[in-house]
């Protein structure tokens, strides 16, 4: 694959108090050069008076000429050649003191430093362009899922904290690991933020994404006990889409058991925590994907201790880089062709679709005879019950004619 290029990325966050912060300094900047101008210019204009040959015609007017003699009188006087202003050894001095190029390399350093501060205060995003050399091309894509966010708060937490919030803090850190020390992984986030998104969108953005991998975070919560604790993965129920890798075809469901797995035994590494083990749901968001997804329930915040662990920043982190490197040893281990140069994305065959519609089909059809055998019985039912009061009607009818 191709690498890609990094480029320069701009964000401004405020751009109200950014152009205002601008003005300022672009007042500051001009009021220095200004005040540098001024200083130079008063400095030449001292060196253009001519004191010291202001103080020799003082001392030599206080002291008594004598008369010419005849000799002098005859000599021509010896011409002194006047000093020009660029001659003064005073304004040499101020020359060289303040010279143009001191004004340049003042201004261009201030406005580095303005752009540098701005970038700290002012929210921008600056990636420096690199040459493809220095570009670690991308060799895996995977999506992480925040669970809950917006106006769903997901469990609460037994110390006051949401799982939504919990779930964000997790999934940005595990982003910014993968990142720093796995740049040859692509991370995409479902959301950002707190953010609303509906599981319909989460589904779509995961099958949209071509990932190799999801994994979706959550928090658990058991109301009859405050003592549960543990982490736990999930897995889809059905078989999926199949995967053609190389000279091997292997289903989603096998992809997303093997992640689930190495998943779970990282974050109970991570959080020293209860091992709960891992099952198969009927999750949507883990059966209506054509991803190997996994979910992850990373604590019970509903005991104390499993709280306690998963609001920490110290465990946080632990588990990003847990996390990752779990994440990064299962792609390397599912995936070896990417080791080398012009690999492919494996083909994804979505037969599941057409089996769902067909045993949706078959249930229908097997629902619509069950209720048609049901009313056949009743209609029969009917018809027993109707036949013995025909007969009584019949009698009835005929002793009254008699």
């Amino acid at each position: 694959m191709a690498a890609n290029k990094k480029r320069k990325r701009y964000k401004l966050q405020d751009p109200l108090r950014f152009f205002t912060f601008i003005g300022v300094v672009a007042a500051c900047i001009l009021l220095l050069i200004l005040v540098f101008q001024s200083c130079g210019r008063n400095r030449n204009q001292e060196s253009d008076r001519p004191g010291t040959d202001v103080s020799r015609a003082a001392e030599t007017e206080s002291k008594p000429q004598a008369e010419p003699s005849s000799r002098e009188e005859s000599a021509p006087e010896p011409s002194v050649p006047e000093r020009s202003a660029e001659e003064s050894p005073e304004k040499s001095i101020a020359e060289v003191s303040f010279p143009q190029e001191v004004y340049q390399e003042a201004a261009d350093q201030t406005v580095a430093w303005t752009i540098a501060l701005a970038n700290i205060l002012h929210g921008y995003e600056i990636e420096q362009e690199e040459s493809n050399a220095d570009v670690i091309p991308i060799r895996y894509t995977i999506v992480i899922d925040a669970g809950c966010g917006g106006s769903d708060l997901g469990n609460p937490g037994i110390g006051g904290i949401y799982e939504k919030d919990i779930t964000r803090r997790v999934a940005e850190k595990l982003q910014d690991q993968l990142k720093d020390a796995h740049p040859e992984v692509e991370v995409i986030m479902t959301r950002r933020g707190d953010g609303n998104i509906s599981n319909d969108n989460r589904i779509k953005k995961i099958n949209n994404s071509g990932a190799d991998l999801a994994v979706s975070l959550h928090c658990d919560y058991f109301a009859g006990s405050s003592e549960r604790r543990g982490v736990a993965a999930y897995y889809r129920r059905t078989e999926g889409p199949k995967v053609v890798m190389g000279e091997k075809t292997v289903t989603t469901l096998s992809l997303a058991k093997s992640a689930a797995e190495v998943l779970q035994k990282a974050a109970v590494t991570a959080l020293s925590s209860n091992d709960r083990g891992i099952s198969e749901e009927r999750y949507e968001i883990l059966n209506q994907t054509i991803v190997p997804t996994v979910l992850l329930e990373l604590a019970y915040i509903s005991d104390q201790s499993d709280y306690d662990k998963i609001t920490s920043v110290g465990y946080i982190q632990a588990l990003a880089e847990e996390l990752s490197e779990s994440i990064v040893r299962w792609l390397a281990d599912t995936y070896p062709e990417r080791a080398e140069e012009g690999w492919t994305k494996p083909e994804i065959i979505q037969e599941e679709s057409a089996e769902e519609s067909s045993e949706e089909e078959s249930s229908e059809e097997e629902s619509s005879e069950e209720e048609s055998s049901e009313d056949e019985g009743e209609a029969e039912e009917s018809e027993e019950e109707g036949e013995p009061g025909e007969d009584e009607d019949s009698e009835a009818e005929g002793a009254n004619n008699e």
